[in-house]
């Protein structure tokens, strides 16, 4: 069944964000995820391919900012 995360979690060996849309077994229950909503399975596909959507909305890497160059 697909759930949305509501606070930080892991599932299997990946972090959810809060947000985050995936995949459980049926009948999974925790306090950081709920059932997810039409709406939700609409943007499920946004995110990184392997962490299912976490880390979305990272702009920029680790390091890879736009500031001042070290000297």
């Amino acid at each position: 069944m697909k759930v949305r995360a509501i606070k930080h979690g892991f599932y299997g060996d990946d972090l959810k964000a809060p947000g985050d849309v995936f995949e459980v077994k049926d009948g999974s229950k925790a306090k950081w995820f709920v059932p997810a909503s039409d709406d939700d399975l609409e943007t499920a596909d946004s995110g990184n391919a392997r962490g299912g959507g976490s880390r979305r909305g990272n702009a920029t890497k680790a390091g890879g900012g736009s500031g001042p160059s070290p000297q």
